[in-house]
């Protein structure tokens, strides 16, 4: 489950780079253990961050469907994460270990 949630900050970390396409780097770093990591088969939560909650839907549906379009299985978080239990880590991260498939 570890690998699953870490699997998730990496992909959302990668799409938020990615949204920043104008974006110039003078310099990087890359943990010299890092691997690629491919969205292929898994399920990603996406996550959109905003007091708005028209908004927070809106976002994280198109995050889920880009997730999609890249291969992953991508399931905007407000289904799995009601806007009212948000804030609460715990509830969070339990939600989330209990809607990761088994296998």
């Amino acid at each position: 489950m570890q690998h699953l949630l870490r699997t998730l900050a990496i992909t959302a970390a990668v799409l938020c780079l990615n949204a920043c396409a104008t974006t110039t780097f003078d310099s990087t770093w890359k943990a010299p253990d890092a691997q690629q990591v491919s969205p292929m088969g898994k399920y990603i939560a996406a996550v959109f961050v905003s007091r708005e909650e028209g908004q927070r839907r809106a976002g994280e549906d198109a995050l889920a469907a880009d997730l999609t379009a890249r291969g992953a299985h991508g399931v905007a978080a407000y289904t799995l994460l009601p806007n009212n239990q948000r804030g609460d880590a715990e509830v969070a991260r339990e939600r989330l270990k209990a809607a990761a498939p088994t296998g």
